[in-house]
């Protein structure tokens, strides 16, 4: 089993995979949770009640006039609502309903899907919408949107994100730490090695490494100001980042130095992945998935099967990898992606990166502060 960047792990590693649902903001309070996760065999009769309105979602109730508390609102940076506690109650009747909505998705100003618990009822809206299957819902103590994970070693990971937020944990994410990073930028990828040397890129071609855990990030020049998507070690010293414009860089020198390689393209990369200094992968803007066997001095095109931007790509080994994207789009390959599959999420909201510890457990992170679970 590997981390993200291929440091060895034990058989008991707690295996802890986030999602999280919008951009938010870094001082934000922490979520009201589900009381229990959604019972996905058959619709709850207050589900029902569940619907939209301009300024967000809402109860039809039946008494009209009702009266509607809100209460621990919380929005993202665009202003956007994306969690709240309520109480609705109808006058001269018992009808009182009490829960909170969280996960709100939004697009162009619309609703179009959130999670509900109504006195007790856990719900997904819009009606229809397919549940999680086989992940868990966790909290990452945090609104700003993270960005990547890293698993280095048993229970301890970094999560990077908006903000330059790095956040650490070593009790499998109950409770996380943040680190200085020494930067605003947004920070779009995460990858240890060992339990100390780490390396983190972001926008304005960001680079930052680390030999002590994080205790400390030193910059590193890029030699580009564009926007640096992902990067992969296999080693302390050999790694690729990939990022705007087809953008790949190698360095063999712990980035010391780092080099251009030709990629064939000038779309966005958004996520690389190797699983030996030779093998790796690439996915990235409409559906993109590049592939090289020779430590990228030549990168093939694969099919998806998607026009989705791919945001985050992780390989098992030579064989069986996964991807990540928009919309809550997941792809598994068993053949080195010869072909790829696609998985149902349960959510629609953008997927940012993905990590296996095992052929079929991992983490994988999006926008928002959710975080999904898959053991099997």
């Amino acid at each position: 089993m590997k981390n993200k960047c291929i440091s060895k792990l034990g058989s008991n590693v707690l295996l802890t995979v986030m999602l999280i649902e919008a951009i938010l903001n870094a001082g934000c309070e922490k979520s009201t949770e589900p009381q229990k996760p959604p019972d996905t065999t058959k619709p709850a009769a207050l589900c029902t009640l569940l619907s939209v309105e301009q300024n967000g979602p809402t109860l039809n109730l039946s008494c009209g006039n009702y009266t509607l508390k809100r209460t621990n609102i919380k929005y993202d940076e665009y202003n956007e609502m994306k969690a709240f506690d309520f109480i609705y109650t109808c006058p001269g009747s018992s009808e009182t309903y009490s829960g909170n909505i969280y996960g709100i998705t939004w697009s162009w100003m619309m609703v179009i899907a959130f999670d509900a618990m109504i006195n007790g009822e856990s719900c997904l809206y819009p009606p229809g919408r397919l549940p999680a299957v086989g992940w868990v819902r966790q909290s990452a103590g945090t609104y700003n949107c993270l960005r990547a994970v890293s698993l280095v070693g048993a229970n301890v990971e970094i999560v990077v994100g908006t903000q330059g937020i790095i956040r650490r944990t070593t009790d499998g994410g109950e409770t996380w730490t943040s680190q200085l990073s020494g930067t605003t930028s947004i920070l779009e990828e995460v990858c240890f090695t060992d339990a100390n040397t780490g390396v983190v890129v972001g926008w304005g071609g960001t680079i930052l490494r680390t030999t002590v855990g994080g205790t400390t990030w030193l910059g590193q020049s890029s030699g580009t100001t564009n926007i640096l998507y992902s990067v992969f070690f296999t080693d302390a010293n050999t790694g690729t980042a990939v990022g705007q414009g087809g953008k790949i860089l190698r360095t063999t020198n712990g980035g010391a130095t780092w080099t251009n390689q030709s990629s064939g393209t000038t779309i966005w990369l958004g996520a690389v992945c190797f699983t030996d200094a030779n093998t790796g992968t690439v996915v990235g803007e409409n559906g993109t998935i590049l592939r090289t066997t020779n430590g990228g001095a030549a990168w093939a095109n694969q099919s998806s099967g998607t026009p989705l931007f791919l945001n985050g790509v992780f390989f098992v080994n030579a064989s069986t990898g996964a991807v990540v994207g928009t919309d809550g789009t997941i792809l598994r390959t068993t053949d080195g992606g010869t072909t790829w599959t696609s998985q149902s999420s349960g959510i629609w909201e953008p997927l940012s990166d993905v990590w296996f510890s095992g052929i079929n457990a991992g983490t994988a992170v999006g926008s928002g502060g959710i975080i999904l679970h898959k053991t099997q």
